[in-house]
């Protein structure tokens, strides 16, 4: 699922909502990216880590 929401990010999406997000993710509604959203805990640094780590193919 936060692929979907990377890849809807990222796109060239006329209008980036959770609707046209999902839509072209093939979900039904977008209710799991907002539950998603909403309650998961985020932890920037390692988020970081992880992003450039994957970029750098570490």
């Amino acid at each position: 699922m936060f692929s979907d929401l990377i890849d809807g990010l990222l796109l060239d999406l006329g209008r980036k909502n959770g609707w046209t997000m999902v839509e072209r993710a093939g979900h039904a509604a977008p209710h799991r990216i907002q539950k998603f959203l909403g309650e998961a805990s985020w932890d920037a640094d390692a988020l970081l880590a992880e992003v450039q780590g994957t970029w750098s193919g570490s």
